[in-house]
């Protein structure tokens, strides 16, 4: 019962994390109360299993905890020195959210599964209907309510998150939401079989072109060359791919393009994004007057680098509160809030896989992948700050290695050695 109760607010989390909080008003973004609930719920389910962990000592210490005890230890300095109040230390739900679903994964194991593909479809539903609204597909009449609800969900947090024409899903940010549905797209591929297989990519592709992100876009053209590759060294993969193309995607294609629903896809916001997009790589970010504001607010940003003379640090404490801005890039932020010590050791984070793997895990290539797609977005969005966003990262890391626990460790040659001396 503990544990179904900690999957059902899981659930909840992934869906509504960042639509529900109690106290919201215009200006205040209100309490997370299901941020909360699933931590406690997860945390106490961990327990009440035995406390289960990988069999892998050490390894996900070594890799992620650095950066977990910064954001820890760093805004604590800040409320200690007086230059954060206290409500500060919520910022340490980037670290007990995390923990929270490697926890629950090691306790419920692929149970988890049929929870995140929920989330993932009905997140893709939703920005389906953003996106046919937008089309004029679908009438106000039927979708006016939910729209009115995303505007007022945005303009709680700020007026500059109210954007029309980009889905979002349940979550507030186009960005943020392109994030979600790139790691979801991993998860499918490499977890999930049959039909769910299917939806789940479906739904994560609905969302990566829906909230029109470059970033976004960029990383699936990424993802679309590497799976390519595999496939065209694979002649039964490729045989396979071409059946369900010829079956599946290109009536789909036909009937789009015979309708006029493509020519008004590619006619609207989707394209011009893209050309401007395309405009930086030839004519730099000046091109682009996004882009450009985004690379004037870095630099802003690290000419502002206050450090706390006492510690020789950064803000200490997150980086917005102080710097009131946006940064939309991840090292920036970290550098703002603790210089390059926590810069490093979010690198260090990001190159998990690489320890993981010299450590015997087994398969490690869907770790890599997620690791690879939040390094990238980290250039023009802050990922770690966006908790529920990055969760199917977590279950992905957490599945990784359970997963691992059933394959032996490689025997290096140094091992040989003591296991001969130990046999003398």
């Amino acid at each position: 019962m503990t544990q179904k109760f900690a999957l059902g607010a899981f659930l909840l989390y992934l869906v509504l994390g960042e639509r529900v909080a109690l106290g919201r008003a215009p200006g205040f973004a209100g309490l997370p109360v299901l941020e909360v609930l699933f931590v406690g719920s997860a945390l106490w389910a961990w327990v009440r299993a035995g406390r289960p962990r990988p069999s892998l000592p050490g390894g996900v210490i070594s890799t992620v905890g650095p950066l977990f005890f910064l954001l820890l230890a760093l805004p604590l300095l800040g409320v200690l020195l007086g230059t954060y109040q206290v409500t500060t230390l919520y910022s340490w739900m980037l670290v007990l959210v995390p923990g929270a679903v490697l926890a629950l994964t090691a306790t419920v194991g692929a149970r988890i599964l049929p929870v995140v593909h929920l989330a993932i479809v009905i997140h893709g539903t939703y920005a389906l209907g953003q996106a046919l609204l937008r089309l004029d597909l679908l009438p106000l009449s039927i979708w006016g309510p939910m729209q009115e609800w995303d505007v007022e969900s945005q303009r709680s947090l700020s007026e500059a998150y109210v954007i029309y024409g980009r889905s979002t899903g349940l979550f507030i940010n186009a960005n943020t939401f392109a994030l979600w549905s790139l790691t979801a797209l991993v998860l499918s591929c490499a977890f999930l079989r049959g039909m769910h297989r299917s939806t789940g990519i479906a739904c994560a592709l609905i969302g990566i072109l829906g909230s029109q992100s470059r970033t976004g876009i960029l990383c699936l053209a990424v993802l679309a060359v590497i799976w390519l590759v595999r496939t065209l060294r694979d002649s039964q993969a490729l045989s396979r791919h071409a059946l369900t193309s010829a079956v599946f995607v290109l009536p789909l294609l036909l009937i789009a393009y015979a309708t006029g629903l493509l020519q008004r896809l590619l006619g609207g916001g989707l394209l011009g994004r893209l050309s401007s997009g395309i405009s930086i790589l030839s004519e730099g970010v000046r091109a682009d007057s996004n882009m450009l504001g985004r690379v004037e607010a870095w630099q802003v940003a690290l000419d502002y680098s206050p450090t706390d003379p006492r510690l020789s640090l950064g803000t200490l404490g997150p980086p917005q509160v102080q710097f009131i801005s946006f940064i939309d890039n991840q090292f920036v932020a970290f550098y703002l809030q603790g210089g390059l010590l926590l810069v490093g050791a979010f690198v260090v984070a990001l190159l998990s896989p690489v320890f993981l793997h010299r450590r015997g895990v087994r398969p490690i290539a869907p770790l890599a992948v997620a690791c690879a797609l939040v390094a990238l977005t980290s250039l023009t969005l802050t990922p770690v700050y966006a908790a529920q966003a990055t969760c199917l990262v977590w279950v992905i890391a957490g599945l990784t290695l359970s997963s691992s626990q059933a394959l032996p460790r490689p025997v290096t040659r140094r091992t040989q050695g003591r296991t001969l001396r130990t046999a003398r």
